[in-house]
């Protein structure tokens, strides 16, 4: 018999984007699943979610991490994807994550692509993947789980506001080994970089990782964001809060420019 898969998606009003993700559940191959989205605000989101499932549910509770563990306790699969509103799953997703579990991992995650040509975007979206290929840590917006294994590792950290989704990987690597598959992609918005410029913060955490740096401190990137000026921020981040070496500063300072981060992209588009 197959598995029941739930799907759990936090919606702060998202109606413009929802139904393209809702409609990208409806089209996957494989069959068993409930789509449970646990909204928050006054647009049109609950009403766009209502014409693609009977699982929608109020939390007037502030957290997108509070709607996930709210959404989990609600859900009925023993297989549990957390996915964000404004991202669209390939077709083979949902049955590459069923055979991944069945496998005996963890939980894991998938190929992220944003919906965007822009150098600064396509440069964190190569980062992103590369951490979750080799460390299966990074950002992102995509991670399923045994309902098990959510259960045990506690679920998601709602005191935390920023690298909420990599503390949970984190959690869950506890358990098992996590997978990262290249087969399936997750085509997501680029907004969160746009309206928060935080393509900053995910590039300086993947570039940290890149140049040595084990212990991301995410939250004294989130304290950056105070400081205006770009280069004080680096350099207020890079002398308070991380201790490298100068060479290894100066090879952060080198990989950042923007000639860099074009050159990047470029070869990532032929490759």
């Amino acid at each position: 018999m197959q598995k029941l898969v739930s799907v759990i998606i936090p919606a702060y009003n998202e109606e413009k984007l929802i139904e393209k993700t809702l409609v990208s559940l409806k089209k996957q191959s494989y069959g068993p699943m409930e789509i449970i989205v646990v909204y928050r605000g006054n647009d049109r989101t609950r009403e766009i979610s209502k014409k693609y499932t009977d699982r929608v549910i109020f939390l007037s509770e502030k957290g997108a991490s509070r709607a996930r563990n709210f959404g989990a306790k609600e859900a009925q699969g023993q297989y549990l994807i957390f996915l964000d509103a404004d991202s669209r799953l390939s077709k083979n997703a949902i049955e590459n994550v069923v055979n991944s579990l069945g496998q005996g991992y963890a939980g894991g995650t998938a190929k992220i692509v944003y919906e965007s040509e822009n150098y600064k975007i396509k440069g964190v979206e190569i980062l992103q993947n590369f951490c979750l290929n080799r460390w299966k840590i990074c950002l992102c917006q995509f991670i399923y789980t045994t309902r098990e294994i959510f259960e045990k590792s506690g679920g998601w950290p709602e005191s935390i506001e920023f690298g909420e989704d990599m503390n949970f990987l984190k959690r869950l690597s506890r358990f098992g080994e996590l997978k990262y598959d290249p087969d399936s992609q997750v085509l997501t918005s680029p907004r969160r970089f746009i309206r928060r410029k935080d393509y900053f913060y995910a590039t300086l955490g993947g570039l940290l990782v890149l140049t040595g740096v084990k212990k991301l401190p995410f939250y004294a990137i989130r304290d950056a964001e105070k400081i205006k000026e770009r280069k004080s921020r680096i350099k207020t981040l890079l002398s308070k809060e991380i201790s490298l070496l100068p060479q290894t500063r100066q090879f952060f300072f080198n990989i950042i420019k923007k000639e860099r981060f074009k050159n990047l992209f470029e070869n990532y588009k032929k490759s």
